[in-house]
């Protein structure tokens, strides 16, 4: 009986209804992924940013700001996929036997947006410096001056090794990290060698576009204002 149902709408509503749930799925599907991907990459990035070795324009701790973003992203990701999924299933088993509505496609995907959205935008926003160590930073400037002075003497020293590493200054903490919310997504373009997160990166951006993209196809299928469609619309047979 479903069936038929389904085969009484016309055809370009068929090919509306089948184009709108595939893009859903897919839509879902991809948020599905961005979570566990966003997931691996903050706990990738938190152990890398506790670790001495992640260190940025030469003297610059990753700090707080390598991996806190990417929480927001996960959590954001749980929450879209919820919606999608729900709408994914409601789109197939609710409205068998009749239209589905682009509208509500579109509400549901917009409001996705509405949280994907900002977080981008705070990926790419400024960075924040901040002097977490103020020991350690005047630690790092004296040791600096010092090896500054300790090259300018160095060639009266004859048998000074040329490995020497006494003013290898690249693994003392310098008490200087980024921190805040903001600029992940530029530390990832700073930090090419670290790959964990760029999986994470990719897809909050392709999620973004994607979601945009079933967001505007919805919107140019949606009929005309005064037409009703899906389980509360006209019939075929109306006049």
């Amino acid at each position: 009986m479903a069936r038929d149902g389904y085969n009484a709408l016309p055809r370009s509503q068929r090919l509306t209804k089948l184009i709108l749930a595939g893009l859903i799925a897919l839509y879902s599907v991809s948020n599905l992924v961005l979570l566990v991907v966003s997931c691996v990459a903050w706990s990738s990035a938190k152990d890398r940013a506790d670790s001495r070795d992640c260190t940025l324009m030469g003297f610059v701790g990753c700090g707080f700001t390598r991996w806190a973003l990417y929480s927001f992203i996960a959590a954001a990701a749980l929450i879209c996929f919820l919606i999608t999924a729900i709408m994914a299933l409601s789109s197939v088993f609710r409205t068998r036997g009749a239209a589905l509505d682009p509208l509500y496609v579109f509400r549901g995907v917009f409001f996705t947006l509405l949280l994907l959205a900002p977080i981008i935008y705070l990926g790419w926003s400024n960075l924040i410096v901040v002097l977490s160590d103020a020991n350690a930073y005047f630690t790092r400037k004296a040791q600096v001056a010092i090896c500054e002075e300790w090259d300018r003497s160095k060639p009266k020293f004859s048998h000074t090794p040329d490995d020497d590493h006494v003013c290898n200054t690249r693994d003392t903490h310098t008490g200087v990290s980024f921190g805040g919310l903001g600029g992940v997504f530029i530390l990832e373009v700073m930090d090419p060698d670290f790959l964990s997160a760029k999986a994470a990166f990719a897809m909050a951006h392709f999620n973004l576009m994607l979601g945009a993209s079933v967001a505007g196809v919805a919107a140019a299928l949606a009929p005309p204002a005064g037409i009703l469609v899906g389980v509360h619309g006209v019939s075929n047979g109306a006049p």
